[in-house]
């Protein structure tokens, strides 16, 4: 499990009940596999059976992510996509 603290929620995070499905994790081997979110206050736990140990999160990580739902502070405002990694991204074609 990865975790991910945001400062700029003082009071948490929300999905404000919708599922969200875009967060991806990578371990030492650099592939992406969708995973799973949990909430705990400030903080974004991710995880997906598939990545033992991981080293790297994505969110919102493409150029249309298929979602019902996405992540935000309480107060409403969304959190930008963002990477953790710095790896080249390969083209999948």
């Amino acid at each position: 499990m990865a975790v991910i603290s945001f400062n700029d929620a003082p009071h948490g995070l929300t999905t404000f009940g919708k599922n969200v499905d875009c967060f991806e994790i990578a371990g030492v081997d650099s592939i992406f596999y969708p995973a799973k979110l949990t909430i705990s206050n400030k903080q974004a736990l991710v995880s997906s059976f598939k990545v033992k140990i991981p080293v790297a999160v994505r969110y919102c990580f493409c150029n249309y992510p298929k979602t019902n739902g996405y992540l935000y502070s309480t107060a409403g405002l969304p959190v930008a996509s963002f990477r953790t990694d710095s790896w080249e991204i390969k083209k999948q074609f």
